[in-house]
């Protein structure tokens, strides 16, 4: 048995929350090199067409020697970096291993390499969340896709896209005749058993006062304006004279054919609405297929991270100084990344709704 679609506003909701998702990636991408005050001077550095090296050899007055008030104005002025005394210093600090006030060439190359290692981690981020970013687009396209077609099912059967429809049209009710020819239609009443049931007293004709009853044997309810009008549809289509019994044969048949018509056009729009339900099921197994290739992907970069992160050397940094935190969202546990694409247990599809 095939599983139920998904409703239209599931999937909508899906695509919607992706590619919120996805631009959340690309904004965070661009202010990765804002994250920590390393980040921000490599950044700097890089917009000056420089190399740290040459960069930190412009701020020393004396070379071979780095004070803190040569790194402030560096900051400041040369990189217009906007950062308090306590940051710097803070920053200073971390690199001042001796404590003895001011850079030497050691320490003055170990800034270097901090600088140059936070350009190189802040670019490989940036990358990787415009990675994530463009992998979860292409979902929510696919689910935009999905849940248009799902909502059109949706629309042509007035209920869950694998709902039978109600009746022709939602846009008005049915008209007393159309719902005299749904009746027939429904109960496969044949010429044969109408006659048998509205001419009983085998005079062939039926009068306004045996219209009401054939409706009664019908369980047809109508108001009297309604019965009035679809007398008055009977009398022309059968040609009857005003005032004159119908013919109740002619009525039969003029019923029976509009019943059959009414079959052509049902069987039609199951034939139609049956295909629409294939090509959903279609694009929902295609929108499974990305999740999972996206899900996959971004599980394997998580991996990476984390492998990457284990092995590298941790420098402290003036971020860890003023106490405040900096962590890649591919390595944290709540990152974005990881929490916006779970991987898929061996034989599952990635999560719809």
């Amino acid at each position: 048995m095939k599983s139920p679609l998904p409703s239209a506003a599931s999937l909508l909701s899906l695509a919607s929350a992706n590619m919120a998702e996805a631009a959340k990636l690309e904004t965070k991408a661009e202010s990765v090199h804002e994250q920590s005050l390393e980040r921000q001077i490599g950044a700097a550095i890089v917009a000056l067409n420089k190399s740290p090296a040459e960069a930190i050899r412009e701020w020393q007055a004396s070379q071979g020697k780095l004070t803190p008030i040569e790194l402030r104005q560096a900051v400041r002025n040369r990189l217009k970096i906007r950062a308090d005394n306590k940051a710097i210093d803070a920053m200073f600090a971390s690199l001042d291993t001796n404590h003895s006030g001011a850079l030497d060439a050691a320490q003055i190359q170990a800034a270097v390499k901090r600088f140059s290692k936070a350009t190189k981690d802040a670019n490989k981020e940036a990358e990787q969340l415009k990675e994530a970013a463009s992998l979860l687009r292409p979902v929510a396209e696919q689910a935009k896709i999905a849940g248009e077609a799902v909502a059109l099912i949706e629309l042509r059967t007035g209920a869950g896209g694998d709902s039978e429809p109600e009746c022709e049209t939602a846009e008005a009710p049915p008209s007393l005749k159309q719902r005299v020819v749904l009746t027939v239609l429904e109960a496969g009443l044949s010429s044969d058993k109408l006659m048998s049931m509205w001419d009983k007293d085998r005079k062939g004709t039926m009068t306004s006062k045996q219209l009401i009853q054939a409706l009664r044997d019908l369980k047809v309810q109508a108001m009297d304006a309604e019965i009035a009008e679809l007398h008055s549809e009977l009398a022309a289509t059968t040609n009857a004279s005003q005032g004159a019994p119908l013919s109740t044969k002619l009525v039969v048949r003029h019923l029976l054919d509009l019943a059959k018509a009414e079959g052509v056009r049902n069987k039609e729009r199951e034939g139609e609405l049956k295909r629409m339900r294939k090509d959903a099921r279609q694009l929902i197994r295609e929108l499974e297929e990305a999740q999972l290739k996206c899900a996959g992907a971004l599980v394997v970069d998580l991996a990476a991270a984390q492998v990457g992160l284990e092995s590298k050397d941790v420098h402290p940094s003036a971020d860890s100084a003023t106490g405040s935190e900096h962590s890649s969202p591919l390595s944290s546990p709540g990152g974005t990344i990881q929490s916006s694409a779970r991987k898929p247990q061996p034989g599952q599809a990635a999560p719809l709704w």
